[in-house]
């Protein structure tokens, strides 16, 4: 059986009080560099491993405390070029009646941890309401926002590559004019939705946008997510450890009704069976109590984990054969809903039409 690798044990041994849980017994030791760099460039959890050691008693060596410091500064601004940049375009999506959401990013973390600065953040994730996103990135060029087409941004804004992008991936990024901010724009959630599947409402009303961990469907999304790409960042486990008793007992209910009904409950309790094996707090029998032991197939559950396990482990990103090899499917992982894997030669064309494309 896979075992979570010692990097990741210490690591996640650290961020224990950062995530509101007691600090597990057993001497951690002061937090080296390496492990702030590990923690920085594999896992996305500099800042909140920053917040450990300033203000939860997690010690760290000179060095280290330094450079967790940057990093948490450098995630703060941005996070603050973030916001202003998503009202700026959320006010000019709202003039012009397109309805949108934003998932993930500074507004999960603003939604689950005591500061939005605290979750690292790379971009703004805006999902814009169906038949809407071409829309959304002509206004944006009409607005003076730059493209990321041939690699980087500060390029005009190419409107048709960006439609072009959309045929084939969910999302295309547009740039901030005034910050540089990465804003992706999304015309639907999932690459390889499943049948029934139906992403969150997006909305003109900017109450019903801040109520999204009340929404089963989003919650769902934010699990699916994680388990889609293995949970190879501990950034996204240490947000399931929050939303994990961060949703209340109904919303709970109906997001295991969902998945249910999309025959995802493996991978959903693989996803709760590796954050006990981190967390054991984070659990707290909230979830897989709601789950009858005969629903899920053993095997299946045990095979999801491992695969978890395996990507969580890796040690670097993954080289450029091996993510194209993911991505066109010669390597597979268990699906996360039913036990059919989309068609390949469907990746296969999807994958080349989109190289052709960002090759510009």
């Amino acid at each position: 059986m896979l075992k979570i690798s010692p990097a990741n044990r210490r690591l996640a041994k650290a961020l224990t009080p950062a995530l509101g849980f007691a600090p597990e017994d057993g001497a951690l030791g002061p937090i080296d560099l390496d492990l702030a760099r590990y923690a920085h460039f594999r896992h996305r959890v500099a800042p909140l491993l920053h917040h450990a050691v300033a203000t939860c008693g997690i010690s760290a060596e000179e060095d280290a405390a330094r450079f967790l410091e940057r990093q948490a500064a450098r995630n703060a601004r941005r996070v603050l070029q973030q916001k202003a940049a998503v009202r700026r375009f959320g006010d000019a999506l709202d003039r012009a009646g397109i309805g949108w959401l934003e998932v993930k990013g500074w507004h999960l973390g603003d939604s689950l941890y005591p500061a939005a600065s605290l979750r690292h953040a790379k971009d703004v994730d805006l999902l814009i309401e169906p038949g809407r996103a071409e829309d959304a990135i002509t206004l944006a060029a009409k607005l003076g926002y730059r493209g990321s087409q041939g690699g980087g941004n500060g390029e005009t804004l190419d409107v048709e590559h960006s439609r072009q992008v959309l045929r084939y991936h969910r999302e295309t990024s547009i740039f901030d004019p005034a910050s540089g901010a990465e804003i992706e724009i999304h015309a639907h959630l999932l690459s390889d939705a499943p049948p029934g599947w139906r992403d969150p409402p997006t909305s003109s009303s900017k109450e019903e946008r801040s109520q999204t961990l009340r929404r089963p469907d989003y919650v769902l999304y934010l699990i699916t997510h994680g388990t889609a790409t293995g949970w190879k960042r501990m950034k996204w486990l240490c947000d399931l450890a929050l939303l994990a008793s961060g949703v209340d007992c109904a919303t709970r209910k109906q997001a295991i009704a969902l998945a249910r009904e999309l025959d995802g409950l493996p991978a959903l309790c693989a996803s709760f069976d590796l954050l006990r094996e981190l967390w054991p707090q984070a659990t707290d029998g909230l979830w897989l109590p709601l789950i009858a032991p005969d629903e899920c197939d053993a095997k299946t559950i045990r095979s999801h984990r491992a695969a978890f396990i395996r990507q969580l482990n890796e040690e670097s990103e993954p080289s450029a054969p091996l993510r194209y090899a993911r991505h066109l499917g010669l390597l597979r992982d268990p699906p996360v809903f039913g036990t059919r894997h989309p068609s390949f030669w469907r990746q296969l064309r999807r994958t080349f039409a989109l190289r052709q494309l960002w090759r510009g």
